[in-house]
């Protein structure tokens, strides 16, 4: 090593380098400060902004602190003012600044390390008069302390935890309660838990962890007694308080009270209006039927029979199906839509809600016309018949042969005359046994025998047999 020399040293504030030593050729030794340099004079320092120099100290040692010991605040500047307010300091280079007539908010700000700065979390609020705390190693705990108005100062019951980011909220807020504004079920819980029916929650239970068996872990079996009400309509049973409440309660506790639609039993076609076993029986002047039972959809009681027919009897209750017309309606016997009209008529059109009285034919049926009949298919129609009545032989009175359609006719002593005789001959013998049974039963016979037979003898004589 090698001495150092003063050239090498910067001397501290308020102290410059000595004028009578060779900076460059003297070592600085073991002390450099009292070797290299000595104290600087007020007038050789310059005063920042917002101060002035102190003539009467010029020729004073600048000290550590030259500005202070060799300067004079100007009363106009942040620097001549003193923060006023815990917790804040002086702006950095607000010397200068005129401090107006609200110097702590022209010159000053809040101070990092103390607790003015700090912002307590939700939940918590600021100690009183801790502004100029220093925060130190734990913000919260120097500077915050929790507010008794929030729900961050509410221990929630047994079973219940705190609602995600509640901390901040009023213990009263929108007129709740703390539990309600605060606190939540928590689902691990037997509180989050009903217990199914005929069994209670064991007492206490609400903080017990439900695990996979809810019902063993937080429910045992309830008696009668514990069953503080019975559904509406019903009334408590006497003498059962210890008969246990099984899965359906109501049976085992309760009995139906007489004044209600509970104890009501609709007949066949109507079922119990939802929710009415507790409304009165006489409620406002109506019967129990109307007050208790409305016609079941699904049931006869709800279809309207088509004029002319009547509901079947004791239908009421049967399923309606997908043909409630057939099965839960019948025919009104003393009514068109009774009646099946003779061969050569028809129902007259809306005429089943007609009254058949003395003569249900006149009553109900009409004639139909030629131009209703189709003929055979080597006939046609006769000249001006189209509204004439068809009777009960439409062929005879509407139709005759047309000439156009008939077959050559057969040369006599061939095979296809001897056959066109004895289809001739047949075709008249039916229409003899058909006039015979027409004038016995004219309704049970609607045949045209002779289309058919035209249509037989047309395919003979054309060779098909």
């Amino acid at each position: 090593c090698e001495a150092a020399k003063c050239s090498e040293h910067t001397c501290a504030t308020g102290t410059k380098a000595k004028t009578d030593v060779d900076a460059a050729t003297t070592d600085q030794t073991a002390d450099p400060a009292a070797t290299c340099c000595e104290a600087a004079k007020c007038s050789e320092f310059v005063c920042g902004a917002g101060y002035a120099a102190d003539t009467a100290k010029a020729q004073a040692d600048q000290t550590a602190t030259p500005t202070a010991n060799c300067c004079t605040a100007d009363a106009t500047m942040c620097s001549s003012h003193t923060c006023t307010v815990a917790g804040q300091k002086k702006k950095a280079d607000s010397d200068g600044t005129t401090k107006t007539d609200a110097p702590d908010a022209v010159c000053c700000e809040d101070d990092p390390t103390m607790c003015k700065a700090h912002t307590c979390a939700a939940g918590t609020k600021k100690i009183a008069a801790s502004d100029g705390t220093a925060i130190g190693d734990d913000a919260a705990a120097n500077c915050c302390e929790v507010d008794t108005t929030k729900c961050a100062s509410h221990t929630c019951a047994a079973g219940y935890k705190a609602k995600a980011d509640s901390a901040g909220i009023d213990l009263t807020a929108d007129g709740k309660t703390a539990p309600e504004n605060c606190c939540e079920v928590d689902a691990t819980m037997c509180s989050s838990h009903t217990c199914a029916a005929g069994t209670k929650k064991i007492a206490g239970s609400d903080g017990t962890a439900k695990t996979e068996a809810p019902e063993t872990v937080c429910c045992e079996a309830a008696t009668c007694k514990d069953l503080t009400a019975c559904e509406a309509g019903y009334v408590k049973k006497t003498g059962v308080d210890d008969s246990a409440q099984t899965a359906v309660p109501t049976a085992v506790c309760c009995d139906a009270d007489p004044t209600m639609c509970a104890s009501h039993t609709c007949v066949a076609g109507t079922l119990k209006i939802a929710a009415s076993n507790g409304t009165l029986l006489a409620a406002d002047g109506k019967t129990a039927a109307e007050n208790c039972c409305a016609v079941d959809p699904a049931k006869c009681s709800s279809h309207t029979c088509a004029d002319g027919y009547l509901a079947k009897a004791n239908s009421a209750g049967t399923d309606k199906g997908d043909t409630p017309a057939t099965t839960c309606c019948e025919a009104d016997a003393t009514k068109c839509a009774s009646q099946t009209c003779a061969a050569g008529t028809e129902k007259k059109a809306d005429s089943d809600a007609t009254p058949i009285g003395d003569d249900a034919a006149a009553a109900c049926c009409q004639n139909k016309l030629c131009k209703d009949f189709t003929c055979g298919i080597a006939q046609k129609y006769k000249d001006g018949v189209a509204d004439t009545a068809q009777t009960a032989m439409p062929v005879e009175v509407c139709c005759m042969v047309d000439p156009t359609k008939q077959p050559p006719v057969p040369v006599k002593g061939t095979a296809t005359f001897v056959a066109h005789a004895e289809m001739a001959e047949a075709q008249m013998a039916v229409h003899h046994m058909l006039a015979e049974l027409l004038s016995v039963n004219p309704v049970d016979v609607m045949v045209n025998v002779t289309s058919v037979m035209n249509v037989a003898a047309a395919r003979r004589l054309d060779g098909h047999g």
